[in-house]
Order: C-alpha cells, then structure tokens, then sequence
C-alpha cells in the first residue's frame, strides 16, 4: 500500500495536495512534476521579499504559497494584510475565511 506524503499540514489531505508516495520499501518517491521550480531558489533571493520591511513579522512564504505562485501564478505577498492597523486586519482575515469556506 503506498503513503501519500504530504508536505503542508495546513491543507487537505487528499492526492492533489500530495507530493510524492512512500513505496513499499519505506523509500520517498516524490512527484517530480510538482516539485519543478519549487527549490530552485529560496524566497530570501527574492527581490520583493528582500526589499519588503515586513519581511521579519512575515517570514516569507510557506512552501505551499510558494508552490501555489509558481503553479498557479497565485500571488503569496501579504503586506496588504500585514500593513494593516489589527481592526482592518481581523475584518480582512475574516472575510478570507467566509469567502475560502464558501467555495
């Protein structure tokens, strides 16, 4: 039976969300289609994060966001958020989270 391995903790646990399989051997065999541009260059090389005077409290993206951009061209940056006083931030979060739930 093979395991599905999955990266982020923070997403559903199905096979879309997977990036590799455990075989029978206990050995990783990872989805090399999923991981292309993944690795290539961490985001502290990126121009837009290096830059940004939020990246202490931000961090970066998380490997899902960044696999969201380079899959999807989902944008990770959450300055518009983060630059926010915390009424327009939990309004902000809110919101998100009924719109993420509805779909």
């Amino acid at each position: 039976m093979k395991r599905k391995i999955l990266i982020c903790t923070a997403m559903d646990y199905n096979i879309q969300n997977s990036f590799g399989m455990l075989n029978e051997q206990g050995e990783i065999v990872w989805d090399e289609n999923k991981l292309q541009g993944i690795d290539n260059a961490p985001y502290i090389q990126d121009t837009k994060c290096m830059e940004c005077n939020l990246l202490p409290l931000c961090g970066g993206p998380c490997f899902m966001r960044k696999y969201q951009f380079v899959t999807q061209n989902i944008d990770y940056c959450k300055k518009d958020v983060l630059d926010t006083g915390l009424e327009e931030f939990i309004k902000s979060f809110y919101q998100k989270s009924i719109q993420y739930r509805m779909h």
